[in-house]
C-alpha cells in the first residue's frame, strides 16, 4: 500500500505510521518465528535425535515396513516434504510428524 506522504497532513502521517507499524510488527513474528525454529533446532541437536524424518525413521515409530509407511506419509494432510529432482525423497519435519500423529495437525 502506498501512502503518499504530505507533511501538512496529519492524516497522511498518520496512515504512513500505521503501516510502518504492522510492517514493524510483521517483522517482529518472523524474528520470533525464526528464534523458535533455533530453539527447536538447538534442542535437537542437544537430544541427539534428527530434526527431519525419512521413511526408515517413520517406520520405526509406527513399528510397520518402509512400504507402509511411504503410504502413510503420503496421505492428504500429512506434512509430507519431497526433495530430490522427481521428488522422489520424502523427509517430514519431525514436531510436524509428531503433532499429525497427536492429531493437532
Amino acid at each position: 500500500m502506498k501512502v503518499p506522504i504530505n507533511k501538512d497532513s496529519p492524516l497522511a502521517m498518520d496512515d504512513f505510521d500505521a503501516a510502518v507499524q504492522q510492517r514493524m510488527e510483521r517483522l517482529q513474528s518472523y524474528i520470533d518465528l525464526i528464534r523458535t525454529a533455533e530453539a527447536v533446532e538447538e534442542e535437537v541437536k542437544a537430544k541427539g535425535t534428527k530434526l527431519y524424518l525419512g521413511p526408515e525413521d517413520v517406520a520405526a515409530y509406527l513399528n510397520c515396513s518402509i512400504p507402509t509407511a511411504r503410504q502413510y506419509m503420503h496421505r492428504p494432510g500429512f506434512p509430507l516434504i519431497q526433495l530430490g529432482e522427481n521428488g522422489t525423497k520424502l523427509a517430514v519435519f519431525a514436531p510436524a510428524f509428531h503433532a499429525y500423529n497427536a492429531g493437532k495437525y
